[in-house]
């Protein structure tokens, strides 16, 4: 057994450890300033790398995208806030983060989102730390975060309709602002696609307002806004469909997020109208619309919906099929959000920068070429890498006012079986 003797900044901080220690047992057996756990996280990966010492899985992607993060975009103070937001969910829970920034602002903050599945045992993961009570105390005395739990102990039992009717769920944290120590996040569940629904839409969509939203809200829906939310997913155009709910546990109002895929950029107008939205700028955001459609071969609509639909809406834009890291329109995307003086040049280079893949073993042979999202994997042993990606862009509009634009680097865990790998793994070791 092998042991190790830190030396490290004006605090002449000493520890040892050895080779069978977790970080978590080393950080939790000193108190250090956030520069000296830098420090620290730096002298773990000189001497043993991520694949040899096991760290939390999310805190993992971050500190090992950090490298990577263009300063521009996300500050690595600011991405250290994050990672300690991040340690408070352990073990493999996640295997896809998201990041937020606006692209006409220079300050590097950002919000952080992280997804949780239904494959790969991730949701029983995230049952088992509401369960077993590792989530941090103060999180769980919020009602915000019962209410979470009674969602999640629904979600994780195979006699509940949103076992199967749930793909996944997204938090995301307001950490663009003030970091809290006790933070509520928003939540949105993805439910399967059904491209094929046929007969009584109404009752087909019934269990997401009776069974999937109270338990989040801590109440029942009203009956107007239940109506509302219900119209919108009924009347969606004839080939889109539900991609995700919201809603902001931190509020206490009804309002819920309803996002749209596979929706024309010529529908959107006229579905917009037909749900009762309305807009006094008249024909603004169809030529927005109009413009990007060109540009852009993926639309995601995002609208808020209370007894009435929010004039705000947000545009989701990206491309099909997906490329990940290898995409090379977005910046022919950004060129024109410059253009309109809605991405600053801050920005834009730090997108471009971001995107790239590191190999979680740099000894394993890996085929970015045959890659798949992780969580899509059932073999339990298989060569992965961490792709940086833009996930999307988001044009937020609202009447009467600047348009705003967002972008969502991704940092996500794609794998292939191991299959023939060792042949390359050794041709590789030769060159």
């Amino acid at each position: 057994m092998k042991i190790y003797k830190l030396n490290m900044g004006q605090d002449k901080l000493n520890t040892e450890f050895n080779s069978d220690s977790t970080p978590e047992s080393i950080k939790n057996s000193i108190s250090v300033s956030s520069d000296l756990r830098k420090e620290l996280q730096t002298e773990i990966k000189k001497i043993g790398g991520f694949s040899s010492i096991s760290l939390p899985y999310a805190s993992e992607y971050i500190l090992s995208v950090a490298k990577y993060m263009p300063k521009d975009l996300i500050s690595n103070q600011h991405l250290m806030n994050i990672k300690i937001l991040a340690d408070n969910f352990t073990d493999n829970l996640t295997s896809f983060l998201i990041f937020e920034s606006r692209l006409n602002s220079y300050d590097a903050k950002s919000d952080y989102c992280f997804a949780v599945s239904s494959k790969s045992g991730e949701r029983e993961i995230l049952s088992d730390q509401f369960k077993n009570k590792t989530l941090p105390e103060s999180f769980l005395k919020q009602s915000e975060w019962q209410q979470l739990g009674e969602f999640v102990n629904s979600w994780t039992d195979p006699k509940s309709i949103l076992y199967d009717s749930i793909i996944g769920i997204w938090f995301e944290f307001d950490t663009a602002s003030e970091i809290s120590n006790d933070p509520a996040p928003s939540i949105f569940f993805q439910p399967k696609s059904n491209y094929a629904i046929t007969g009584d839409v109404h009752s087909q969509n019934i269990w997401i307002t009776k069974i999937a939203l109270p338990p989040l809200l801590g109440r029942e829906l009203s009956s107007n806004v239940e109506a509302k939310v219900l119209e919108c997913i009924n009347k969606l155009p004839l080939e889109a469909s539900l991609f995700q709910i919201g809603t902001m546990l931190s509020r206490k109002d009804d309002e819920i997020r309803i996002v749209i895929k596979r929706i024309r950029a010529e529908e959107i107008i006229s579905y917009l109208e037909s749900i009762g939205w309305a807009d006094e700028e008249e024909n603004k955001l169809s030529c927005l619309l109009e413009e990007i459609k060109d540009i852009v071969s993926r639309i995601v609509l995002h609208i808020s919906v209370g007894e009435n639909v929010n004039p705000k809406v947000g545009i989701e834009c990206s491309f099909y099929p997906d490329n990940f890291h290898k995409e090379e329109g977005w910046k022919k995307l950004l060129n024109y959000l410059s253009e309109k003086g809605l991405c600053n040049k801050e920005k834009y280079a730090a997108l471009l920068k971001f995107s790239g893949i590191e190999p979680q073993d740099h000894d394993e042979y890996f085929d970015p070429n045959k890659c798949t999202p992780a969580v899509r994997i059932s073999d339990e042993e298989y060569s992965s890498a961490l792709i940086r990606y833009i996930s999307h862009v988001k044009l937020v509009y609202e009447p009467n006012k600047t348009i705003q634009a967002k972008a969502y680097p991704a940092v996500r865990l794609f794998g292939h079986p191991y299959e023939s790998n060792s042949q390359n793994t050794k041709l590789l070791r030769e060159k």
